[in-house]
This record gives structure tokens, sequence and C-alpha cells, in this order.
């Protein structure tokens, strides 16, 4: 019986716990770290993992030599109905090539604005004479 009022009260606890943390004032990214990291999930993911021989080391992609890499990043500023666009150019090997930010005026879906800035870094591509190259290799963010 008394064990039984034990786990009632630890529930009792970690629901309100729940509560709290769920109504707190903070990022959801930042609700769900502090969550997963009170129920003990970080630990039991690294440990399940730790038995996994079939993982593969995840390793970003390496363009081959006729490869440009191309890496996208918006930023929206709502309150002042402003987009940010930033993007980096790297040959194969990892070099830097060339560099843009633009800022426009106006709002956009972030899937919109990520498109508008992948066109802008192809634009960049192509100013700069890169066009040739086979392929290009493009992450945004």
């Amino acid at each position: 019986m008394e064990n039984t009022t034990v786990n009632q009260l630890m529930a009792d606890e970690a629901w309100s716990w729940n509560k709290k943390l769920w109504k707190t004032k903070a990022p959801p990214k930042a609700k769900n770290m502090l969550w997963r990291a009170s129920t003990g999930s970080y630990l039991f993911n690294w440990k399940e993992v730790q038995h996994r021989q079939d993982l593969q080391l995840l390793m970003p992609l390496v363009p081959t030599i006729e490869w440009l890499k191309l890496n996208v990043d918006v930023a929206l500023f709502r309150s002042l109905s402003r987009i940010g666009l930033g993007m980096i150019v790297r040959n194969a090997t990892g070099n830097f090539m060339a560099a843009k930010i633009v800022i426009l005026d106006g709002c956009l879906e972030v899937k919109v604005a990520k498109a508008v800035g992948v066109c802008e870094a192809l634009s960049l591509v192509k100013e700069n004479g890169w066009a040739s190259y086979g392929d290009i290799f493009c992450a945004a963010i």
C-alpha cells in the first residue's frame, strides 16, 4: 500500500513539473531539451546507440573536384518586414570562393525565402563565371 502511495506522489510531482515546464515562456526547442533531459531520454538514447553496430558516421557531403557547394541561410525579421539572405560558395576541397549577403524588404514564408536565397546563390555562381562546373550541391539550412 505504501509503495503505491510513493509511486503516486512521484507521478504527481512529475506531472506538476511537466505542467510548469510547458507553461514557461521559453522557445519550444529549449522546452523540448529540458523535458528530454528531465525524463532521462538523452541518456537512454545515448546508451542505446552505444550498442548498435550498424550505425554509419554522418559526414558532410564532400563534392567531387567538379562541384561547388553552396550554403544558404535566411533570417526573417517580421517586425521590420525584412528578410536577410546569407550564402557562401566553397569548392570541392572546402576552400572559400565567394560569399554574399542580401537584405530584402517584405515578408515571405520560410520556404519561399529559402528558395529566393538559393536563386541568389545561383546568381552569385553565374556572376563569377562558375556556371560551367559539372554539378552544384546546395544546402539550404
